[in-house]
């Protein structure tokens, strides 16, 4: 399982029931597990789930590798891309979790996939890997633009195909859509903003139970309580 290595709550007991399972499906093969963990650079080389209840006893132990480990090996990994794609995926995780600055990132994902040509990929492995890559570097929605422009560049300059008709149109599709439920979200934040005001100016501080009930609505609604308020001898009126 490949797992952040932040989130590790009840990792262990999933990694043996996935091994169970596993070993159910496939009766006399042989199982192993194995946890890949992203974002952390040091660690235990194995883990275990441990469980004990009226002299039932069971232990369940497996290796774990640490990516962020491979950072010191990068020309290792550069060297291994031509023949090994697994390591421009590890390539392009280590490049993930190296910044959250956009233009960084920008620069790096489109160093990353103009590599691919010059490793020798074919022009199917190529857009396979872009894929992964620009699914695992996510950048900033206005830098978008710009990553598509590279792409549009580097296939002129190589005379390839990197990301096929249909995907550009799926690419602007969702890109339109984020902008639209970003736009969205901004009038909804401003509304409930103004409503919290006039809630806090006429009742004094916003319950908790009222702000979630801002948090979760919609424009109708919003407008509704902003009208109710008016009206209002409790701050429960306003939200009935």
């Amino acid at each position: 399982e490949i797992q952040a290595g932040r989130r590790l709550k009840l990792f262990t007991q999933r990694m043996f029931t996935y091994h169970i399972r596993l070993r159910e499906q496939y009766p006399g093969r042989q199982v192993v597990s194995l946890a890949v963990l992203t974002e952390r650079g040091e660690g235990a080389q194995r883990m275990s789930y441990t469980y004990e209840y009226w002299g039932c006893e069971l232990m369940f132990s497996f290796p774990v590798v640490h990516l962020e480990a491979w950072r010191t090996g990068l020309p290792e990994l550069m060297a291994l891309a031509p023949q090994n794609p697994f390591a421009v995926v590890i390539l392009a995780q280590l490049q993930a979790n190296a910044t959250r600055d956009g233009p960084q990132r920008l620069a790096r994902k489109t160093e990353l996939v103009r590599h691919l040509k010059h490793w020798g990929f074919g022009r199917d492995n190529i857009q396979q890997m872009v894929r992964i890559i620009d699914a695992m570097v996510s950048l900033p929605a206005e830098l978008e633009p710009a990553f598509e422009q590279a792409i549009h560049q580097l296939e002129e300059e190589t005379q390839m195909t990197y990301v096929t008709s249909v995907e550009r149109v799926r690419l602007q599709r969702a890109r339109d859509e984020a902008l639209e439920q970003g736009i969205e979200r901004g009038q909804l934040d401003g509304a409930a903003a103004v409503l919290a005001a006039l809630v806090t100016r006429k009742f004094g501080a916003l319950p908790d139970w009222a702000r979630v009930r801002m948090n979760r609505a919609d424009e109708a609604a919003l407008n509704r309580w902003a009208l109710q308020i008016l009206d209002a001898q409790r701050i429960e009126d306003v939200f009935a």
